[in-house]
């Protein structure tokens, strides 16, 4: 803590820094980081017991881009007014193909036929 003589000798913009000792956890000097729990995803039910909810596996390939329709589909969308929520769905599949393409991921049509 300055004492009132230094407060006044200071400049004005003038930095202090206060030095404080920072106690580092142990996880973060080793390195370690944050670990991961195993998690099970569970069922979600509701008050009377009814499932709600079904957790889904996690995905094969992290990497790999799904997508409700391919890209013949998303052009066709392309046609339509852009009042219309199907123009905006094809406009958003093939900004995410290019992404896929551009970045070199994998991309899985998950389209229902």
């Amino acid at each position: 803590m300055a004492t009132p003589e230094q407060e006044r000798s200071r400049t004005p913009g003038e930095v202090v820094e206060h030095p404080e000792q920072v106690e580092i956890p142990r996880h973060v000097e080793q390195g370690t980081g944050a670990q991961a729990t195993p998690h099970q995803p569970q069922q979600l039910q509701d008050d009377q017991g009814q499932v709600v909810a079904t957790p889904h596996p996690a995905p094969a390939d992290p990497s790999a881009i799904k997508l409700p329709a391919d890209q013949n589909q998303a052009q066709a969308w392309l046609g339509v007014s852009d009042k219309k929520s199907s123009r905006w769905l094809g406009e958003f599949i093939l900004r995410q193909i290019k992404k896929a393409i551009a970045f070199g991921r994998k991309v899985v049509i998950i389209a229902k036929r």
